[in-house]
């Protein structure tokens, strides 16, 4: 994958990877506890669970973030050691 290609597509990817991942930890949180996840305009959640789950899904967020471009980044150095012979 050419630089300015990666460029544009890592942080597609790594958004819509990132979404995923909250999505799928809202459904964990629902099935594990039986709520919907808090939200901070929800001023009957206990600020406690609010951050908690803001943490969590701020680190899975980076985490997830880091892995995507990291593993494009990667790949597009293993294909630029591949290039074709002239």
């Amino acid at each position: 994958m050419s630089g300015s290609l990666m460029r544009i597509t890592t942080p597609i990817i790594a958004a819509v990877a990132v979404w995923a991942a909250n999505e799928g930890l809202k459904s964990g949180y629902r099935a594990s506890t039986g709520q919907q996840p808090p939200e901070a305009e929800d001023l009957n959640a206990p600020m406690s669970r609010v951050l908690l789950f803001s943490v969590a899904s701020a680190a899975l967020g980076a985490t997830v973030h880091v892995a995507i471009s990291r593993g494009i980044a990667k790949m597009s150095a293993k294909n630029d050691d591949y290039s074709e012979p002239a």
